[in-house]
């Protein structure tokens, strides 16, 4: 889930400077990438190619001459159109710009594929292949569609057609039974197959089957060499240190018996030690002596505090103290701060009600 939210974000920042993010690896000629493009019908008119969907131009209109337009007048049931890229590249996303002149009813329930090699089968598309399928009956399709894919990829492919029973509710005459091509172009988002993040900046280490790690965040997207690895960053750390930001760092001293702690978490697997509490047993713990104030005045209990960053919760260590039937009472507390050095951080004044 988290990796979609990064995703999402990470897409819109491109849309703002595509200079922050990742490199059109389907068309970038001053970084010498130009992808080919193939459709299966011809052309409407000789200058709307498939080439024309990888050619930099995001003109979403048929004058601007750089769409890929097939005639929809012949009656098309099945349609689809590939962009092969020079290599394997770990993409992010594709961005399609669609032909924007009342024509989105005949590109409604199309379908975007994604292979790490060149192997499409126009009659039985691979459905583990498959990024994305617009549903019909949500209404026409957006004019630009911006499709994560965070994965390795050397062809895209889109495809439409028109199956006995199809159903759409984006009006417009005929393209409930026949569909075009009408694309103006389609960029391929991404980096080189051994680089992730955005611009690209950051190298893949081998820890990950095939080197493949998250375009985005850089976590290993299959299974680690050694399955029995609990980190998704295929990173094993020895014994008393955990996984942080793709390093290992060391426990905290304070689990319980000098005991281990989780690998993946760094939680503290048996609790902690010297009273202190949380799943990382935190440095910030706070010894008070705490003084019952009633009458008589005499000392009935002595505790301990342990100080989270918004609250105090107060944990009674009981030693011996009668009964009393008290309806409020204050406690006066001197507190101790349990670090280095040792001083006298706090004196203050904590009022409670019988339970």
């Amino acid at each position: 889930m988290w990796s979609n939210v990064v995703a999402e974000v990470l897409m819109i920042i491109c849309l703002v400077d595509e200079n922050l993010c990742f490199v059109n690896v389907a068309h970038s000629p001053s970084q010498f990438l130009q992808g080919q493009a193939a459709m299966s019908e011809p052309p409407q008119l000789a200058v709307w190619t498939a080439s024309t969907v990888i050619d930099g131009n995001t003109n979403q209109t048929a004058l601007g001459l750089s769409c890929a337009i097939t005639d929809f007048s012949k009656n098309y049931t099945s349609v689809w159109l590939k962009v092969q890229l020079q290599r394997l590249f770990n993409v992010a996303y594709t961005e399609i710009y669609f032909r924007n002149e009342g024509t989105l009813d005949r590109l409604a329930g199309f379908s975007v594929y994604a292979h790490n090699d060149d192997a499409f089968n126009s009659s039985s598309p691979d459905p583990n292949s498959l990024i994305y399928r617009h549903d019909p009956m949500s209404g026409c399709p957006a004019s630009i569609q911006n499709i994560t894919i965070n994965r390795l990829v050397q062809q895209i492919v889109f495809t439409n057609n028109r199956p006995v029973g199809y159903k759409s509710v984006c009006p417009g005459y005929g393209s409930d039974v026949y569909t075009s091509i009408e694309i103006c172009e389609i960029k391929v988002m991404g980096c080189d197959k051994t680089r992730y993040s955005p611009g690209c900046i950051d190298r893949c280490p081998a820890t990950c089957i095939s080197n493949h790690r998250d375009v985005f965040n850089g976590s290993c997207l299959q299974r680690c060499p050694k399955s029995n690895v609990p980190a998704n960053d295929c990173i094993v750390c020895a014994n008393g240190k955990y996984i942080l930001n793709r390093e290992c760092v060391t426990c905290s001293s304070y689990c319980k018996n000098y005991s281990l702690c989780n690998k993946s978490t760094g939680k503290c697997d048996n609790e902690c030690s010297d009273h202190r509490t949380g799943d990382f047993c935190p440095e910030e713990m706070l010894l008070v002596t705490v003084l019952l104030v009633t009458a008589p005045m005499d000392v009935r209990t002595i505790g301990r505090v342990t100080c989270a960053t918004n609250a105090v919760n107060i944990y009674m260590e009981e030693i011996a103290t009668p009964h009393v039937d008290i309806v409020e009472v204050m406690l006066l507390v001197t507190v101790l701060l349990v670090t280095a050095p040792m001083d006298v951080r706090t004196t203050g004044r904590v009022t409670g009600a019988k339970d």
